[in-house]
C-alpha cells in the first residue's frame, strides 16, 4: 500500500475479512467515462484505479456497501466454486441451502451432519456417507465406499471400496471399484477406472476417462478432445485484479519463457501418460495457483515473486532522501506560480484547481503537500511591508472569501487542516506583516463557507503551540488568545443550550 494513502486521510480502514462480489451498480455517466477513457479495458484493473486516482478531476465517486445480513459471491474459478459450494452445504448462506429446492425438479432433503439426499438414491449397507455431503437422485453407492464432504450429482455410480473426499461430481459420473478421488472436480460423463487416483486440484472435463490404476498429477486439467489452442484463461490472469503486471528485461523474459516451456512440456508428457493406456483425454494445463481447488501456499516459501522485502523498501526510501528536499521546493515553486497566475489573471477556482490537480498527479503528491504550497502563495501579496494593518486585514478577508473554495478542494481530512495551519504558522513566523494578522487569518478561515478549518484542528494547533519552544510561535499563540477564548465560550454556550 502506498504510504501516501496514510498521509491523505485519517480515516483509513484495512480489512481482510471482505470479499469482492463483483456486483457493480453504475450511473449512466459511466458509459461516457468509458468512451473518453478508451484504454480502460477492465473494471477492476483500469476503472477503479482511474476513478479513485482522479476523482478531483473527474468528479466521480465510488462507494462501497458491505453486506452483513445477506450472502453474495462470484464464482469464477475452481477455488471460488469450492468455497461457495462449501458455504451452501454447511448452511452459511441460509436460506440458500440445498433443501430449499429452488430449481425445478429438485427433491433434496436435509439429514444430520449436513447430509443432503434426493429421491432415488441407493446406498449399500456397508457404505459410509460423511458430513457435509450431497447425493443427487439416481446415484448408487457400492459396498465399502466412503464419501466425505463431497457433492455427487444425479445418476452417478460409486463402486465398491471407492473413496471420495472433498470432491465434486457432476451428472452421470462413474467411479469404479477402489478408485480414490480427493479435492477434484469431475464434469458430466467422466469415468474413473478401477484403482485410479485423482488428487487435489484436478479438473476433468466432460467425457474424460481415467484409465485403470492411473495416477494423475495434482492440479492437472484434462479435456476429452484436443487441448484448447488458447491457453490463457481467467485463472492465470488473476481475474480479481489483485495481481500486478511486472515488466522485465528481454534477457530475463527469454530465460523465464524457456524455463517455463521446458517445465510445461515435461508436465504435459507426464500428464498424458498419467491417464493410462485405456484413458481418454488430453492435458489442457497444470494450474497450481490460488485459483485451483485445494491450493495452499506454504508459509515457509518466503515473499512472492516481485514482492520487495521490508529492508529493500527502507533502502530505497533512504536513497531517495537526498533529492526529496529539492523536489519539494520545485513542487512548491510550480504551485506558487500557478496560484499567482490564477490570481493575477482572474481565473476561476475550477481552472486553478484543475492545474493544481495535474501537478499533484504528475508528481505523485498528497493533498497536504498541495495545501502547504497554496497557503504561502495566496498570502504572498500581504507580506509586503508598508500597508496599514487595517488594510491588510481587509485584503486578507477578500483573499479568503475568493479562494477558500480552492483550499476546500484539497482539504479533505483533519491532517490536511493541520498542514494548512502549519503553513500559515510558517508564513507568519517569516513575515512581521503577516504575523500581525494571524488571529484574523484564523477567524477568516474558520468562518469560510468552504468549511476548510474546524474547531478541532484549531485546538490541536493551540495545544502543539503551547508546548513549542519557539518565541515566535508563542507570540502567535498569545495573539490568537482572544479568538480561542471566543471559540471556547461559544462552544460552552452551545452545550448549555443543549442541556
Amino acid at each position: 500500500m502506498p504510504t501516501a494513502h496514510l498521509q491523505e486521510t485519517d480515516r483509513l480502514q484495512v480489512r481482510q475479512d471482505l470479499y469482492d462480489t463483483h456486483i457493480d451498480i453504475c450511473t449512466p455517466e459511466l458509459l461516457v467515462l468509458l468512451q473518453d477513457n478508451f484504454d480502460w479495458q477492465d473494471l477492476r484493473r483500469d476503472l477503479l484505479p482511474g476513478v479513485l486516482g482522479q476523482f478531483e478531476m473527474l468528479g466521480k465517486t465510488i462507494y462501497t456497501h458491505v453486506v452483513s445480513n445477506e450472502y453474495a459471491a462470484r464464482v469464477h474459478d475452481p477455488h471460488t466454486y469450492d468455497a461457495v459450494s462449501r458455504d451452501l452445504i454447511t448452511r452459511w448462506a441460509f436460506p440458500l441451502v440445498p433443501e430449499a429446492n429452488l430449481l425445478p425438479g429438485c427433491s433434496y432433503s436435509y439429514g444430520r451432519g449436513c447430509v443432503y439426499k434426493e429421491n432415488g438414491v441407493t446406498l449399500a449397507r456397508s457404505c459410509r456417507v460423511g458430513r457435509d455431503s450431497v447425493l443427487g437422485g439416481g446415484t448408487t453407492v457400492g459396498d465399502g465406499a466412503t464419501i466425505a464432504a463431497s457433492a455427487v450429482g444425479r445418476n452417478c455410480t460409486i463402486g465398491a471400496a471407492a473413496s471420495l473426499s472433498e470432491c465434486y461430481l457432476w451428472a452421470n459420473v462413474v467411479v469404479e471399484e477402489g478408485a480414490q478421488l480427493s479435492g477434484c472436480l469431475c464434469c458430466d460423463g467422466v469415468v474413473v477406472r478401477r484403482g485410479a487416483v485423482v488428487p487435489r486440484g484436478c479438473v476433468l472435463g466432460p467425457g474424460v476417462v481415467v484409465g485403470a490404476g492411473a495416477r494423475l498429477p495434482p492440479f492437472a486439467r484434462f479435456a476429452a478432445g484436443a487441448a484448447p489452442e488458447d491457453d490463457d484463461d481467467d485463472d492465470d490472469d488473476d481475474d480479481d485484479g489483485d495481481g500486478e503486471r511486472t515488466s522485465r528485461t528481454s534477457d530475463d523474459g527469454a530465460a523465464a519463457a524457456e524455463k517455463a516451456a521446458g517445465s510445461t512440456a515435461a508436465a504435459a508428457a507426464a500428464a498424458a501418460d498419467a491417464l493410462g493406456s485405456d484413458g481418454v483425454g488430453a492435458l489442457w494445463k497444470v494450474v497450481e495457483n490460488a485459483s485451483s481447488m485445494g491450493f495452499a501456499r506454504p508459509a515457509g516459501d518466503g515473499p512472492l515473486e516481485d514482492e520487495a522485502s521490508e529492508e529493500e523498501d527502507e533502502g530505497e526510501m533512504g536513497d531517495d532522501d537526498g533529492g526529496a528536499v529539492g523536489e519539494d521546493e520545485a513542487f512548491a515553486s510550480e504551485v506558487r506560480e500557478t496560484v499567482l497566475r490564477g490570481v493575477e489573471s482572474g481565473h476561476t477556482v475550477d481552472n486553478v484547481a484543475l492545474e493544481l490537480n495535474s501537478l499533484k498527479f504528475a508528481q505523485d503528491r498528497t493533498f497536504a503537500d498541495v495545501v502547504r504550497a497554496v497557503v504561502p502563495a495566496l498570502l504572498e501579496p500581504l507580506s509586503a511591508a508598508g500597508q496599514p494593518k487595517k488594510a491588510r486585514v481587509g485584503a486578507l478577508k477578500k483573499i479568503v472569501a475568493r479562494w477558500s473554495e480552492l483550499l476546500g478542494r484539497f482539504v479533505q481530512t483533519g491532517g490536511d487542516q493541520d498542514a494548512m495551519l502549519d503553513a500559515l504558522e510558517e508564513c507568519c513566523e517569516g513575515s512581521a506583516a503577516l504575523g500581525e494578522v494571524f488571529e484574523h487569518a484564523l477567524h477568516a478561515l474558520y468562518d469560510a463557507e468552504a468549511d476548510v478549518l474546524s474547531e478541532e484542528a484549531i485546538e490541536r494547533w493551540a495545544a502543539a503551540a503551547a508546548t513549542s519552544e519557539s518565541a515566535e510561535v508563542a507570540q502567535l499563540l498569545a495573539q490568537a488568545q482572544p479568538f480561542l477564548t471566543w471559540l471556547r465560550e461559544a462552544e460552552s454556550d452551545d452545550e448549555d443550550e443543549d442541556e
